[in-house]
């Protein structure tokens, strides 16, 4: 299916859910960060080979960023009413894709911001839109990606801040929930969870983190001490 039918697709689902206004204005919102900071965070086609003893078939897909205006309000309106530090803050971003979450939120105001991406391509994507928005800021940037999966990645003393938009199924989730919950006791520190069109949220419910009130119909935020 060619990016324009994926994007069609996805146009009338949001239309369903949000209204026609407010997705003439998420419509924006999807080129509104590339034009501003000079980058490329478009629907990127990515290719995964499933592991399977069966005949293996290459699998395509196309990543999409999270809308600019739901990355605005959950930077701007949501995480300061929770009380969370930006200039101590470190966010990991599962599923980082093209770096559009990770440019948003350092533009925002988070001091340190980590992405975590096992595709390469994605990866090789992020570095240069995250090389070119640094080029236009002249704040000091702390950003970077690895290239790594997300069940395997270490996550550092200093992580606080998790911020996911649906980027793997449910066996994945609970690794990665189990991972934190670790590094929650070990860190002994308040972790937030910023879960973008969060289809397995009871995950985190079900693990002990409680959903803030100030969760919506488009990010779940949940909280653990």
């Amino acid at each position: 299916m060619s990016a324009f039918r994926v994007a069609l697709k996805l146009v009338k689902k949001s239309a369903i859910k949000r209204g026609l206004f407010r997705t003439m204005v998420f419509l924006v919102g999807e080129y509104w960060a590339d034009l501003k900071f000079g980058i490329n965070t478009h629907p990127t086609l990515i290719k995964s080979q499933p592991s399977s003893t069966k005949k293996r078939m290459q699998l395509e897909s196309f990543h999409f960023g999270t809308n600019w205006f739901i990355l605005r309000e959950i930077f701007v309106k949501i995480i300061p009413k929770l009380k969370i530090n930006f200039s101590s803050a470190h966010m990991i971003d599962y599923g980082s894709g093209a770096g559009r979450a990770l440019v948003a939120a350092s533009y925002l105001g988070i001091s340190k911001v980590t992405g975590v991406e096992q595709d390469k391509t994605l990866c090789t994507l992020a570095r240069k839109n995250i090389h070119k928005y640094i080029r236009k800021n002249t704040k000091k940037q702390k950003i970077r990606v690895v290239n790594k999966k997300a069940s395997s990645y270490a996550i550092p003393q200093s992580a606080n801040l998790f911020y996911l938009y649906n980027p793997f199924g449910r066996a994945v989730l609970r690794i990665v929930i189990k991972k934190i919950l670790s590094h929650i006791k070990r860190a002994k520190k308040k972790a937030l969870i910023i879960y973008v069109n969060p289809l397995y949220g009871n995950e985190f419910e079900n693990a002990g983190f409680k959903k803030s009130n100030y969760s919506n119909q488009e990010v779940a935020i949940y909280e653990k001490s």
